[in-house]
């Protein structure tokens, strides 16, 4: 239902104007939906995915003006400083969304098929962007960011919860959005320090995937 939106207009252009051209974005929203499709036709979907069930790994994001961050409660973390020149590109909002996207991503990649992943994240906005597209023509660079999640979780077969967190109690990912002056292993004594119960006892700071690198790279860009 998420890519629905852009082609339902469409076909309202359709039936007042007649024929129309599919413009790039919807041409993107209808590969989706092949990959879906063609997933659901030839290996079925898990009834897993589309019920209720405890989730097999938490993602916790935030992101700030100059940086974005996440880690899971396996203990995964990664801190991402946007470059000088690229600051002030990207709305926070989108910023945060993406974070969320990253930490989801990450965490695919690690655990592999089946995964239940119940994000939190302290913005309304990106809480309500994994649910649902509300986004105007205007603002490709969101449907870029939720079709990479929406491929992501049909290609692994994994599906996704997400719940707000209050930005008070969100400490960890904020600070791995913003403390960049501080070295990694300083950062991490430091969680484990004031915020045990929240820090996972395996709790390590990785650079981030060339790939991802140069997808953040190509936001800022374009």
């Amino acid at each position: 239902r998420y890519f629905l939106n852009r082609l339902r207009h469409l076909l309202a252009r359709t039936k007042s104007f007649g024929a129309q051209s599919i413009d790039t974005d919807s041409k993107e929203d209808l590969k989706l939906w092949i990959l879906l499709l063609t997933r659901a036709s030839k290996q079925g979907v898990n009834i897993n995915n589309i019920t209720f069930s405890d989730p097999t790994n938490i993602a916790i994001s935030d992101a700030c003006e100059h940086g974005i961050g996440g880690y899971n409660d396996d203990g995964l973390a990664w801190r991402y400083e946007i470059p000088l020149k690229h600051r002030g590109k990207l709305s926070i909002n989108l910023l945060e969304f993406i974070a969320s996207v990253v930490t989801i991503e990450l965490t695919l990649r690690e655990k592999g098929e089946n995964q239940k992943i119940l994000a939190l994240t302290d913005s309304s906005s990106a809480l309500g962007w994994l649910h649902k597209a509300s986004f105007p023509n205007c603002m490709p660079h969101h449907d870029t960011v939720a079709r990479k999640l929406a491929s992501n979780l049909i290609r692994r077969d994994s599906s996704l919860y997400a719940q707000h967190i209050k930005g008070s109690h969100n400490f960890i990912a904020d600070s791995l959005s913003r403390d960049h002056h501080i070295p990694s292993n300083h950062l991490i004594s430091a969680f484990h320090r004031i915020l045990p119960q929240q820090t996972p006892p395996n709790l390590q700071i990785t650079p981030l995937p060339t790939d991802m690198n140069s997808w953040l790279l190509s936001l800022m860009h374009s």
